[in-house]
């Protein structure tokens, strides 16, 4: 499948009810945790599901309070078909 880049419409309607959110040329959405151990947790779930496009698709960050995750595609810095797949 080609990797085509989506405007900001196709991209927010793509996961808009999955709880993630356009912002500033990415797929972005929160889980809120209890401890840094299940942030961690989210995160290794998160890597699981995307598998091999994890390197080029998916950003992370754990805290605390919060696991975050980002999707864009590195190298085009937006958003493309494969990050909404």
């Amino acid at each position: 499948m080609a990797d085509t880049i989506l405007t900001e419409s196709e991209s927010s309607l793509a996961v808009e009810d999955l709880g993630w959110r356009y912002l500033l040329d990415c797929l972005t959405t929160a889980v809120t945790v209890d401890s840094l151990f299940d942030a961690c947790e989210v995160i290794r779930a998160a890597v699981d599901i995307a598998g091999p496009h994890a390197n080029d698709h998916l950003r992370l960050r754990a805290t605390a309070d919060r696991a975050e995750l980002t999707l864009e595609t590195r190298g085009k810095f937006r958003v493309t078909t494969q990050d909404v797949d």
